[in-house]
């Protein structure tokens, strides 16, 4: 299972080009906004790990949380500057054709990202303390309805 964030709320499955239909939900492939100095092809950028997530994504703001469930991946191009750090993959053209050119997704809350949780991640990421797996990640986030917070009292966090 890989993560996806994004401001729409309403996204339900990545297609190929023919089949776009943003207003439905149905979105293709893109070069990532923030590809300075990245030869980039059109991907889905996806993490493992919200987290991951978080520091990767160069936007601010109310951004939705999608599953994208059992699908491969491939780790972001070496060209991708913060990729030690972000662990980030994509899902390729390739992938999406593998696939049958669909491939559905699954809102599951928002976060909010603004400064302050950048620095409480990376504060955690700088002493170790960030979790390797979706298991030990659910120590790391509180859920509110549809909203993740980072847990409150985290030692080392700035919260």
């Amino acid at each position: 299972m890989w993560l996806h964030l994004s401001p729409d709320d309403h996204l339900v499955a990545l297609v190929d080009e023919s089949r776009v239909d943003h207003a439905s939900g149905l979105i293709g492939l893109r070069v990532p906004e923030q590809s300075f100095r990245e030869n980039r092809e059109p991907c889905l950028c996806v993490a493992k790990l919200l987290w991951q997530c978080v520091v990767s994504i160069p936007k601010d703001g109310k951004l939705w949380v999608y599953r994208v469930d059992s699908v491969e991946a491939e780790p972001a191009p070496s060209s991708v500057a913060d990729r030690g750090m972000t662990d980030e993959y994509e899902i390729t053209a390739a992938i999406l054709e593998r696939r049958g050119g669909r491939i559905p997704l699954s809102r599951d809350g928002f976060v909010v990202i603004d400064a302050s949780l950048r620095t409480d991640v990376k504060v955690l990421m700088q002493q170790g303390r960030v979790p390797r797996d979706a298991a030990a990640e659910r120590g790391l986030w509180e859920r509110d309805e549809d909203s993740w917070h980072l847990r409150r009292g985290l030692p080392g966090a700035v919260r």
